[in-house]
């Protein structure tokens, strides 16, 4: 199986991080992110300005069926586990200490395999140097069952028929459109959001409708979950105290239109965790 990549810095088509020098604090945290659906990493690039090592991952090609927790386990077994840039294979263990507390995060389909991956970490914290200090849901949920009703018949008619499957790729530009004005982006993420689509396989576009649709998390998170959520998302909907923090006038992509929020909620609760 192919490695998920991971991103520590813009601009390095390696996926290699540049070293920034970082005051003398301790150790910096480590903040891991997923994109959502129908997304990649560029989706996450205004969180690269996070006071933390941020590590984006990619997605893996999935099996057509595969379940959001196997999903998980495969991805962490990519992961550089240290946290480091440089090595390609993480140590037996790492010294608790040495490095700084280990952050998941995600955004929407993201999240939900955020809070799989939580589960995976912390069950490997002797590699990992820490326990999962903290799980962020950026417009996510903790159950398909809280996707918007019609994109959840959209997902079955992906999986169960063929008509749908024929239209995928034409429509894309045509839900890029959409996806502007629904969420009230700029022409710059508009078009970013219609080469995300594109660059996508159809198969994976069809096994992320159906495999979050499908989930629903099992048992308690590993770590404190914090939950950032749009007051208008019309993707996933959460109620007020559902969450810890409703951005105002934000809808599904919050993490692009309301950066500056969801990037001080996270640096908030992290430095709140360290304190």
């Amino acid at each position: 199986m192919a490695e998920p990549a991971q991103t520590h810095a813009p601009n390095r088509p390696d996926g290699h991080a540049h070293e920034d020098a970082a005051p003398d604090r301790g150790p910096r945290p480590r903040l891991i992110l997923m994109p959502g659906m129908g997304t990649d990493g560029r989706a996450l690039q205004p969180q690269r300005a996070i006071d933390a090592d941020v590590t984006v991952l990619e997605w893996l090609e999935p099996d057509e069926r595969e379940p959001l927790d196997r999903y998980a386990g495969r991805l962490a077994d990519g992961l550089d586990l240290k946290g480091t840039a440089d090595r390609k294979a993480p140590p037996p263990s790492v010294a608790p200490g040495s490095v700084g507390p280990l952050y998941v995060g995600g955004v929407s389909l993201g999240a939900m395999i955020a809070l799989e991956l939580g589960r995976v970490l912390h069950a490997r914290r002797e590699r990992t140097g820490a326990p999962v200090a903290g799980i962020f849901i950026i417009g996510g949920a903790q159950s398909g069952e809280q996707i918007a009703t019609p994109l959840r018949c959209s997902a079955w008619l992906a999986r169960h028929t063929v008509f749908p499957r024929v239209l995928v790729r034409p429509s894309l530009p045509i839900v890029a459109r959409f996806v502007k004005f629904s969420e009230g982006l700029d022409d710059e993420q508009r078009r970013l959001v219609r080469d995300m689509l594109q660059d996508l396989s159809t198969p994976m576009l069809r096994w992320q409708a159906t495999a979050a649709c499908a989930w629903a998390l099992d048992g308690d998170p590993a770590a404190p979950v914090h939950s950032i959520h749009g007051a208008q998302d019309g993707v996933i909907t959460r109620q007020e105290g559902e969450v810890d923090q409703m951005v105002e006038g934000g809808k599904h992509l919050i993490n692009m239109t309301h950066a500056d929020e969801v990037n001080a909620f996270i640096e908030a609760r992290m430095a709140a965790a360290g304190a």
